[in-house]
């Protein structure tokens, strides 16, 4: 946390900090959200606890909005209903925006967006790839994996200034370098942000990473070079 203040400090940058904890421990959250906001974050983002009724993912996200007047962003994931993110939106006043990767979020958006009369920013989640349909049916933006993610923001603000062509065009090189197996386990290695022998933490759940080939490798960075460098930003 403190890297990432540290580095954004003094530019443009928002950062949200993300304050959940292992075991869904509402107090140890709570003093997250206290640490994330008197080191100068912009916002909070939280998951809810694992295997949490909907009163209790209430009372969770009511603790850690009544902890700070930072804006709130809910991550929504698993079984959580419309219906309750939209009672979030009532009774957790700093509650800003949502990070939906719940269901259908496409299906999920206009919902959202009708029952918190316009007044919740809808994100998508799941690493951006469905981001042009969701700039269609007004998501505010979207959270995609890391690596490219200023290539996303090119496409974004492409969209958004009308050049819609050229935000397709741009997503489509997007999408061309994540079809290469492994790309998106090797970008940011390719990009130079880390050193050739990171190894990957296995998140919970998720398959363990491929182990690439020198032959793969040396093809993503080929890509990232000849397709990509031109328009990303570093």
């Amino acid at each position: 946390m403190r890297a990432l203040l540290s580095a954004a400090k003094g530019g443009k940058t928002r950062i949200v900090i993300g304050v959940q904890t292992v075991g869904g421990d509402t107090a140890k959250s709570v003093r997250y959200t206290k640490l994330a906001a008197a080191q100068g974050a912009d916002g909070i983002i939280s998951l809810p606890p694992e295997n949490a009724t909907e009163a209790q993912i209430v009372a969770y996200y009511r603790a850690i909005g009544a902890a700070t007047p930072l804006p709130l962003m809910m991550q929504v994931v698993g079984n959580a209903s419309v219906d309750l993110v939209i009672e979030l939106s009532k009774k957790v006043p700093t509650l800003k925006a949502v990070k939906d990767e719940a269901g259908d979020p496409l299906g999920r958006a206009p919902q959202i967006l009708k029952g918190t009369e316009g007044k919740l920013a809808d994100f998508s989640g799941n690493g951006g790839h469905t981001m042009l349909a969701e700039m269609g049916l007004g998501f505010s933006g979207s959270c995609p994996y890391v690596g490219l993610a200023d290539l996303y923001q090119s496409s974004f603000d492409l969209w958004h200034a009308g050049d819609r062509k050229a935000a397709f065009d741009m997503f489509g090189r997007i999408s061309a370098f994540n079809s290469i197996p492994g790309s998106n386990e090797y970008v940011l290695v390719a990009r130079g942000v880390f050193s050739e022998d990171t190894v990957l933490r296995k998140a919970a759940g998720a398959h363990a990473s491929p182990i690439l080939e020198p032959q793969q490798k040396q093809f993503i960075r080929d890509a990232m070079e000849r397709f990509l460098k031109p328009y990303a930003k570093a």
